[in-house]
């Protein structure tokens, strides 16, 4: 089977509800999560312990990570609804949080902002006249 295949199986229907939503949903969160981004930080935190407390700590992180998700699975809407909140509006929330976290990727950083206003002075910069000579 061609991934090609595939993706016409998935358009046409022939994958149950249920198969859809898994795929749907694991992504989303690997997308959240990011454990390729993360993996480096909890090694780096993680480097002075020995094996055995390293599973640990990452069977509790899983552990904990899992009880949010099913607290939220089972209450969130519950919550939504007290706020008056509705999962549209979420969804817009997030839309834009989403899409200003993407364009200050591409913007400069404060340090490279405030080195273009105020750059360094240069030997043969008139604010360097009497404090660069040697």
């Amino acid at each position: 089977m061609t991934i090609s295949n595939l993706v016409a199986d998935i358009g046409s229907g022939a994958f149950s509800v249920e198969v859809t939503l898994f795929f749907t949903t694991f992504t989303t969160l690997l997308a959240v999560i990011n454990p390729f981004e993360v993996l480096p930080i909890f090694l780096m935190l993680q480097r002075e312990k020995n094996d055995v407390e390293r599973r640990r700590v990452a069977f509790l992180s899983c552990l904990y990570a899992l009880l949010l998700i099913l607290f939220f699975l089972f209450f969130g809407a519950v919550i939504l609804k007290i706020f008056g909140v509705s999962l549209n509006m979420v969804r817009i929330a997030g839309g834009i949080v989403l899409t200003r976290i993407g364009f200050e990727l591409f913007l400069p950083s404060s340090n490279e902002k405030a080195a273009l206003r105020h750059p360094a002075p240069t030997p043969t910069s008139p604010s360097c006249r009497w404090r660069c000579r040697s």
